[in-house]
């Protein structure tokens, strides 16, 4: 078995490389086909979160806690009109820069999408942004009050 790692979105991931044996039309031989298998690491869930005061807090299936100012994760909003997307040939396209008002940074609630994202509302309106678990797991050091 060949291992071939790769890294995408500044995650590793391993790449298998196996054979799967299928019958010939030959009498007692066979063909090899090389299947190629894509595992990502395993990505920490959410067990639990609140609002406390000024702060996002998510505690994590491994035990982890994790405090978002609500101020900095309202900021970071990753929803294409607060942070761009990207056109057909990779350039940045962005619209005005957000307007914040005080209601901006008043969390009304935080939905989980599947089982694989949190989608916050907020108090002026705003609720298109979703934070995969992995991209807020890993935004958790650079926001945290608490390292």
């Amino acid at each position: 078995m060949n291992d071939v790692v790769i890294s995408q979105s500044s995650s590793l991931h391993r790449l298998s490389s196996s054979f799967i044996v299928h019958p010939s039309s030959f009498p007692g031989s066979f063909i090899l086909h090389r299947s190629n298998v894509l595992v990502s690491p395993p990505v920490a869930h959410p067990v639990s979160w609140q609002t406390v005061s000024d702060l996002f807090v998510v505690v994590w299936d491994d035990g982890h806690e994790s405090y978002y100012p609500l101020e900095t994760l309202r900021r970071a909003c990753p929803c294409a009109a607060c942070s761009g997307e990207p056109d057909l040939f990779g350039r940045m396209s962005k619209g005005p820069p957000p307007r914040y008002t005080p209601a901006s940074f008043q969390l009304l609630s935080m939905t989980q999408i599947g089982n694989y994202a949190l989608q916050p509302m907020w108090a002026d309106g705003h609720g298109y942004g979703m934070w995969p678990y992995e991209r807020l797991r890993r935004s958790a050091h650079v926001m945290s009050v608490e390292d």
